[in-house]
């Protein structure tokens, strides 16, 4: 199999970084090499494997290929990081002569597995101000109920997210997943988290007088049950069901940009969002922020995140 002198072999080392790439199951790697030699032999039209997935080599380690995953490039700009563990790649082949992009063929089920995966939305949410606020008389004890039981009531209103508050700070989460191999899909949302942003802004707002930002990560969730969170049977438990690193890069992007604004690198926003979150929002209107870099925390990617107001993006 894949003895034609027009292959190109590859290794993960050789892939082309931030190059356009397929991802294919090994399943079809016999039924990839017949459509080619076909090709080569009758001269006709090039046939292809149906089952490929766009994605991008990013970054490759002892260990893994560091991917974008283009999930959704019609509807709206849809990319996450995927890791690809180099014991699941069984070939790389591309065919320069052809401009036929690389084709990096997975083990049987690794993909399914990729579809199958719970993705998560998350939103980190701080109110601003408030040690002097608590400073100049502002009794938060005192205010401390009304703010939970205004939170009580959005909750109630956005069952699909998820809200954990810590007086001065809530953290927001909702999940999706792709729909392949699945019977009961969740849609990708994000303006749904925005718009439980705004909520939990105007209540900050309005039991406070405190303005609150928001930092908002998008990606692969490496907790693998679907339930947006855990409280136990006792009642003192809780559990976000959160690991990977759409939900650490919150804590990496808000130090980043906090350093930023202490650097005059720019002016304090309402929303500091991780690029990709920011790309796939559905646009009626095109715009061009400025970019600032950060460095991923669980993959060593370096990124980039964006500052804007929720409700330029929601009227956008």
């Amino acid at each position: 199999m894949f003895d034609h002198p027009d292959y190109d072999h590859l290794t993960p080392d050789t892939l082309p970084l931030d190059f356009d790439i397929k991802l294919c199951d090994e399943k079809f790697m016999a039924e990839y090499d017949r459509l080619f030699v076909e090709f080569r032999t009758s001269g006709g039209k090039w046939g292809h494997v149906e089952y490929v997935v766009p994605v991008a080599a990013r970054k490759v380690t002892a260990t893994s290929i560091e991917l974008t995953w283009f999930v959704d490039m019609n509807r709206r700009y849809h990319a996450v990081e995927v890791t690809l563990p180099r014991d699941q790649v069984v070939r790389c082949i591309a065919v320069d002569k052809y401009d036929e992009n690389p084709v990096v063929f997975v083990k049987a089920g690794w993909l399914e597995d990729m579809f199958k995966r719970v993705n998560s939305v998350f939103c980190y949410v701080d109110a601003i101000g408030v040690r002097d606020a608590i400073g100049s008389g502002l009794s938060f004890r005192k205010k401390l109920p009304e703010l939970r039981e205004a939170i009580d009531r959005i909750a109630a209103l956005h069952p699909q997210v998820a809200f954990l508050s810590f007086a001065d700070s809530v953290v927001l989460k909702s999940n999706w997943t792709t729909g392949f191999f699945k019977t009961n899909w969740v849609r990708y949302d994000p303006e749904t988290i925005l718009r439980a942003f705004v909520a939990v802004r105007a209540a900050y707002k309005a039991v406070t007088g405190l303005d609150v930002y928001g930092v908002f990560t998008q990606g692969a969730n490496e907790f693998s049950e679907e339930k947006l969170m855990h409280v136990a049977a006792s009642g003192n438990h809780v559990c976000m069901n959160s690991f990977g690193g759409p939900f650490a890069d919150l804590k990496v992007i808000e130090d980043t940009a906090r350093r930023a604004v202490r650097e005059k690198a720019h002016e304090p926003a309402e929303l500091y969002l991780e690029l990709r979150f920011y790309h796939s929002l559905e646009w009626k209107a095109p715009m061009h922020p400025q970019r600032f870099a950060y460095r991923s925390v669980i993959t060593g990617v370096e990124s980039q995140y964006v500052c804007a107001r929720c409700d330029q993006l929601l009227l956008t």
